[in-house]
């Protein structure tokens, strides 16, 4: 049996899309890593080597967040230098990053535009606004396999089994003098979405914080080790 490398597949499984721009909504500061942390409730099953699992919630130690604030800041890691910050209304310091919709939902080309509507129009009894799943790859994994392995992920499962749109962002700290692994984060919005429009909150975000925690990452995991099959890796 003939395999392929991931980075062979990437395309195959499903179409990459071009990033929106954030022509409509005004940035604020740079929200460093440490700051982002602040915004979500980290690992309420515990904290696990190869999968990480967070909440966004609208109201949390003390603070109002937003969906478009995370998404921010997990597109920039590392502080845009002030070159960067002059060529782009959002510079994106991130390795790589990937917009993935539910099936039939119309094409975005103002991603700040998306998020905001989101934060906007959620009804105030949502509590749950979404959820950061971080998946952790060997050091000697190249972005685009990590990128294939966690936008497939997003765009197979998330996407077209559950109608869940998310955000797939890749972020290499040894760039930064890091010893930390390279990652993955898939930023999963709370609500279904339908052609028609954001609907009811997902049941997959029914339950206690530590069940979705280990649903998510035994989902993840199970179509990790299909995903290694499949690349030959």
């Amino acid at each position: 049996m003939i395999t392929r490398p991931a980075s062979a597949l990437r395309g195959l499984i499903a179409p990459a899309r071009s990033l929106p721009t954030w022509e409509s909504v005004e940035m604020g500061n740079w929200i460093s890593p440490a700051a982002a942390m602040q915004m979500v409730y980290d690992d309420p099953a515990g904290g696990n080597t190869d999968f990480g699992f967070a909440l966004l919630r609208r109201e949390a130690k003390g603070h109002s967040n937003s969906v478009l604030d995370l998404a921010r800041a997990k597109l920039q890691p590392r502080e845009p230098t002030a070159q960067e910050a002059k060529a782009a209304e959002l510079p994106i310091t991130t390795a790589a990053h990937r917009l993935v919709l539910a099936p039939g939902v119309g094409e975005t080309d103002d991603i700040g535009a998306f998020f905001q509507g989101y934060d906007d129009n959620a009804p105030r009894r949502l509590k749950l606004l979404a959820v950061v799943m971080t998946m952790r790859f060997d050091n000697d994994v190249m972005v685009h396999d990590m990128m294939s392995a966690a936008g497939s992920y997003a765009e197979m499962i998330l996407a077209r089994q559950h109608r869940l749109s998310s955000l797939v962002v890749c972020h290499r700290p040894g760039e930064g003098l890091s010893a930390r692994a390279p990652h993955a984060h898939v930023l999963c919005l709370s609500r279904t979405h339908r052609p028609s429009g954001f609907a009811e909150q997902n049941a997959l975000f029914k339950g206690e914080a530590s069940d979705l925690h280990c649903n998510f990452m035994e989902e993840w995991r199970s179509f990790r080790t299909a995903w290694d099959r499949i690349a030959g890796q």
